[in-house]
């Protein structure tokens, strides 16, 4: 039966996972090495010539929904010599507590494999990355050993070569204390064959949530499936929604970000005749900067702000902008933006209330919507502003004016202002500095697309928290491969796994290993503090680096 048949049957029958004979039959079908194998029901099927082509020593397993480890609940038997045995083996285990209890598909009897290296293979869907892979050895013991290895798919050839040198009983591989070796390129098969470019994660990996290959027996001759695990997610993953085309959108990236860096003109939200709020200050900081172009503050009712003309709306500013710094109500703003009428290229919205709360995700998705309308896309919200000495635009005080090579991206306001402050005091000279808080609209990726390509940007340093498309930001850098030195800095990391995950995989998967296995795959650099990210993107700077 095909893959896909496999999976709609399960899904059909209720099942949120596949039968490890129907796990087999989709490894069988891919090219994967499995044991020869059949099933019985019971004990009595078992002696009544099913069994007869199948070569003793024979294991008899149990597969049943309702049981995770099978060896935890007695039912796995090995070294069966004949149909008897295996017959009086499937009776025994069904008169245990755990099996009695179990919804029990039936129970699958195959040839032993020969003694060899134990090894894990397995994957799990990123929410960020998707699907990425696992080895590592151990067998049983994997979770103790925690010996694994990651990286995002599709992997390359020698991506998988690197994950078995990243083991740290790699030599076991190749023979140590007397030991025989074993095929390493078996099991880099394996590999390519789950999460390569053509491989089963690549077809599938929006149906399938989870995959463990525990053990895999590694040999000199080959490496052999023992025991699956395929998982389900409980719906195939919808594709990706796609952003509604604005003005700009179909221009080279460099001329589609010129506006955000280069403003021509800009208008300002959120100041005030009779006190002094963020954009009140935005306004006086830009001044004295140096800014050149317009500044056009809007204001429903004055008619001058901080000396300059003011404007009731958006659609009123006697001319397109191609920035505006938005620091208002976040009730008010969505209506705003959807009645610009194509005036506003690019939103800073500064405001909070938005998706950081539970409450404000609704009114997030309805600000996305409306500036899409209006014809603007959205940096923020809940950030802090922008910084491009190029185009003399500084949401932060006091700051260095010449242009340098380090383009930053920050998902935290504050650590915006931190960055920019200690890099100052040790001689950093920034390209640009965006400070992109929720990333509702415009994210990591769009924003590194812009500095990737860049040609005053020799270095990147990013502080993220999360990312909704990392697949894409992966394959940009991936893409580079290293020509621009990028440094991470990892906000909110959690070292727990998951603790009530379906699968060894699951249970070792915590969200440092795709972050990991980005820096394996892309030569990104990962650091742990503000203080060392900014003294790395300094070594880089005196480096020279082109």
């Amino acid at each position: 039966m095909a893959t896909h048949e496999l999976i709609a049957q399960a899904r059909a029958n209720g099942r949120v996972a596949l039968s490890e004979a129907d796990g087999k039959a989709l490894l069988r079908e891919h090219g994967i090495s499995v044991p020869r194998a059949a099933v019985a029901v019971d004990g009595a099927q078992a002696v009544d010539g099913r069994l007869r082509e199948l070569r003793a020593p024979l294991v008899a397993k149990v597969m049943s929904p309702d049981i995770l480890h099978k060896s935890d609940a007695g039912g796995v038997r090995l070294n069966l010599a004949d149909s008897a045995a295996v017959s009086a083996a499937i009776e025994s285990m069904r008169a245990s507590a755990p099996i009695r209890d179990a919804l029990v598909d039936g129970y699958l009897v195959e040839e032993m494999a020969a003694p060899g290296v134990e090894i894990v293979i397995g994957a799990i869907h990123d929410p960020s990355f998707g699907p990425i892979l696992m080895v590592g050895l151990g067998g049983i013991f994997v979770e103790v050993l925690a010996d694994v290895a990651f990286r995002i798919c599709p992997i390359s050839r020698r991506d998988a070569q690197q994950m078995l040198g990243d083991l740290q009983g790699a030599a076991l591989l190749d023979g140590a204390r007397g030991t025989q070796p074993v095929s390493r390129e078996a099991i880099v098969d394996i590999l390519l064959r789950v999460g390569g470019a053509d491989g089963i994660l690549s077809r599938y990996g929006d149906e399938i949530a989870e995959i463990d290959l525990n053990p895999v027996i590694a040999s000199a001759d080959g490496a052999v499936v023992v025991d699956a695990r395929f998982i389900l997610h409980t719906a195939p993953l919808a594709a990706a929604s796609l952003v509604t085309p604005t003005r700009g959108d179909e221009l080279p990236v460099v001329e589609r970000f010129a506006p955000l860096f280069t403003p021509r003109n800009i208008a300002v939200i959120g100041a005030s005749t009779t006190r002094a709020p963020l954009a009140n200050t935005f306004i006086r900081r830009m001044q004295a900067f140096g800014f050149q172009g317009a500044i056009y503050p809007v204001h429903p009712q004055a008619e001058t702000i901080e000396g300059l003309p003011a404007y009731p709306n958006l659609a009123a500013l006697p001319e397109s902008v191609d920035y505006a710094y938005i620091a208002m109500g976040a009730r008010r703003i969505p209506p705003m933006l959807a009645a610009a009428n194509g005036k506003v290229r690019f939103a800073h919205v500064i405001s909070s209330g938005f998706g950081e709360v539970e409450e404000g995700r609704e009114l997030e998705a309805e600000l996305v919507a409306a500036a899409h309308a209006g014809g603007a896309r959205v940096i923020g919200p809940n950030c802090m502003g922008l910084y491009s000495p190029r185009g003399k635009v500084t949401f932060s005080v006091g700051v260095p004016s010449e242009l340098g090579s380090v383009g930053i991206l920050s998902q935290s306001g504050g650590l915006s202002t931190d960055i920019i402050k200690r890099g100052q005091w040790r001689g950093l000279r920034f390209s640009a500095l965006v400070s992109i808080g929720n990333c509702a609209d415009l994210g990591p990726a769009d924003l590194l697309e812009f500095l990737l390509a860049d040609e005053h940007t020799k270095v990147i340093g990013l502080y993220l928290e999360e990312i909704k498309d990392g697949r894409r930001f992966f394959e940009m850098l991936r893409a580079d491969r290293g020509n621009k030195p990028v440094v991470i800095l990892r906000g909110g990391r959690s070292r727990q796994g998951r603790l009530a995950a379906s699968s060894h995989t699951g249970a070792l998967a915590d969200e440092t290993q795709s972050w990991q296995a980005l820096a394996a795959q892309t030569g990104c650099v990962m650091v742990d503090t503000v203080d060392v990210l900014v003294g790395t993107l300094l070594a880089f700077q005196q480096l020279g680096v082109r």
